[in-house]
């Protein structure tokens, strides 16, 4: 059973009666945090049932997928495990750039994930600029592209690079 079929088995309330919802943002955790494939049985433990997952949840309105790394045997990957940190969406406004902000903030939020274990961090970006940045100052190095799908970004650029950094 993938995502759409356990879809479903929703059961139907009454409509809400403040329908249409206001603006809003869903979260889709596919992976969930405790689940096991024998108690959920369509939890998406490979890297296709999760990437099929996280676009069924996207075309059903999602905004944001959250993600648990497992090991290849679906159990969740906790401290001890080589565990990685992820970033994503540091921004300064042009007016406040050369001042340091976003190497302070970096700084601190790698510090925060080697202080709850993490041994490597992994963002992806698609500005070249901010690419090199991450290169020049904190020995990211390239490890790969993810296709953008949403209109997010450079629209000019159709992929993500994806970075990594060790915590060491």
């Amino acid at each position: 059973m993938d995502l759409a079929s356990s879809l479903r088995c929703v059961s139907v309330h009454p409509p809400h009666p403040r329908t249409p919802y206001a603006p809003l943002i869903v979260n889709a955790a596919i992976t969930g945090m405790v689940g096991t494939r024998e108690r959920i049985p369509a939890l998406p433990v490979t890297p296709e049932q999760i990437a099929r997952d996280a676009r069924t949840a996207y075309r059903l309105g999602a905004s944001v997928i959250h993600l648990h790394a497992r090991a290849a045997d679906g159990r969740i990957l906790r401290d001890g495990d080589g565990l990685a940190g992820k970033t994503t969406l540091l921004a300064v406004l042009p007016e406040q750039r050369k001042l340091g902000i976003g190497r302070a903030l970096q700084e601190l939020r790698m510090d925060l994930m080697r202080d709850a274990g993490a041994t490597r961090v992994i963002t992806t970006a698609d500005r070249p600029e901010t690419i090199a940045w991450y290169e020049r100052h904190f020995g990211y190095r390239r490890v790969g592209e993810v296709e953008k799908i949403h209109e997010f970004g450079l629209p000019d650029v159709d992929h993500w690079t994806t970075l990594e950094a060790p915590l060491v």
